[in-house]
């Protein structure tokens, strides 16, 4: 599945120091300064690491998180701490690096939340492009796509409580937030279509998880429309277009193939002559997608081999239920599709609800008094706009992971 995956880049972001110089006047305010500095460096540093894992990136993703939830405090209506330190973050929409600025420790909660999220669906790619899936694998794979739809979930509640609204198409904006979770959602149930297939489920079933798996990249894909800037999007949207396209022609198939077990042998033969078409259409959205301009790196969905299966499998089908036709049943072939009447009784993929964790205890009286604001005005705490965004983030620099050979991506 190396090839069947779009992923846009992480966040680039810079070194924060949490200088407390002014406002830290006693040691437990120093040391929650050094804690805030070291934990983000420790969760930062995993995103570049070949060999880090799920587990390891949540545990230190939790530990950053619950001393920056109590710096962000939300619930606190005079935490002068939520705007004492200045963040910048570039976009993974956004090729030239260009940063966004907010001095508000919500904006950097909700970007680094977003961070793991990207990195989590990035790694369920990974393990999906080995060149031998276990069923370990495909168990994981499922787990974190699920998991990366839960984060994206839960970032929207974070972003409602900046003070400023995000800008169209930017990280934050809702319909990107969205649009990340339904992708990731609508990956989930891929591998769920794919376990279905793989033993054997009733045709029905497939058809309807793939109906259900269809309108999931419709609804992100319209996402991405209403923010009508085809230039930053554009590859995005012709990515999901294809997912449309593919699991359209996947649902007709197996209704086809419905069809042909109910001696329907006609309709069996329209359902799948559509799914035929669909899937031609398929091969040039593929062609629209590599010329597309946009944020995401260019994979080949027309060489994954679990594309190139399905068309072989689809072939057969249809050749069958018209060889059938032919020689026994001799229905009219419909001018119609049939009304479609399906709805998966299980195997559909929801994102797994995720929680940060509470803030740390010691975010007490005794911590918050080791704190010195009163220098710090209405003005200042709202120095929240880019002022010096024009000093570029580097990329963080991705691991390298050399797939020798696709797999067809049998499932669990």
């Amino acid at each position: 599945m190396s090839h069947w995956f779009h992923r846009n880049k992480l966040k680039g972001t810079i070194a924060q120091k949490f200088d407390g110089k002014g406002i830290a006047v006693k040691t437990p305010a120093d040391k929650m300064l050094q804690d805030l500095r070291s934990t983000r460096a420790n969760l930062l540093q995993l995103f570049t690491d070949e060999v880090a894992t799920p587990e390891t990136v949540m545990e230190k993703a939790n530990a950053y998180f619950e001393l920056l939830v109590g710096l962000s405090d939300v619930e606190s209506s005079d935490n002068k701490l939520r705007y004492s330190f200045r963040f910048k973050w570039s976009d993974s929409l956004v090729m030239d690096g260009k940063p966004e600025v907010l001095q508000d420790a919500q904006f950097e909660l909700a970007s680094m939340m977003l961070e793991v999220a990207i990195w989590t669906s990035k790694y369920g790619a990974r393990v999906s492009a080995k060149e031998a899936i276990s069923e370990d694998d495909a168990k994981e794979i499922l787990k974190l796509f699920k998991k990366a739809a839960g984060i994206f979930q839960a970032i929207s509640t974070q972003a409602e409580r900046l003070l400023d609204k995000p800008e169209q198409g930017t990280d934050l904006d809702h319909h990107i937030l969205d649009c990340y979770m339904l992708q990731s959602k609508a990956e989930a149930q891929e591998v769920t279509i794919a376990r279905a297939v793989q033993i054997k489920h009733k045709s029905s079933l497939i058809a309807a998880l793939a109906n259900d798996t269809k309108h999931f990249f419709e609804e992100a894909d319209k996402q991405l429309a209403a923010i009508k800037k085809d230039e930053v999007v554009g590859k995005w949207r012709k990515y999901l277009q294809l997912k449309i396209a593919f699991y359209d022609s996947y649902t007709w198939c197996y209704q086809g193939v419905t069809e042909l077990e109910k001696e329907e042998c006609g309709t069996a033969v329209k359902c799948l002559q559509y799914a035929r078409d669909q899937f031609i259409y398929c091969g040039k959205v593929c062609e629209q997608y590599k010329k597309a301009s946009g944020a995401g790196n260019t994979v080949h969905p027309d060489k994954a081999v679990f594309f190139l299966n399905y068309g072989t499998e689809l072939k057969r089908h249809l050749e069958k239920a018209e060889r059938e036709n032919g020689f026994i049943y001799h229905q009219k072939i419909p001018e119609k599709l049939p009304e479609l009447n399906l709805k998966a009784t299980h195997g559909l993929a929801e994102p797994e609800v995720y929680s940060l964790p509470e803030k740390s205890s010691r975010w007490g009286p005794e911590l918050l008094a080791a704190f010195d604001l009163s220098e710090i005005s209405k003005r200042e705490e709202r120095q929240e706009k880019r002022s010096d965004n024009r000093e570029k983030v580097p990329d963080i620099k991705e691991p390298d992971v050399k797939v020798t050979k696709d797999n067809a991506c049998y499932i669990m």
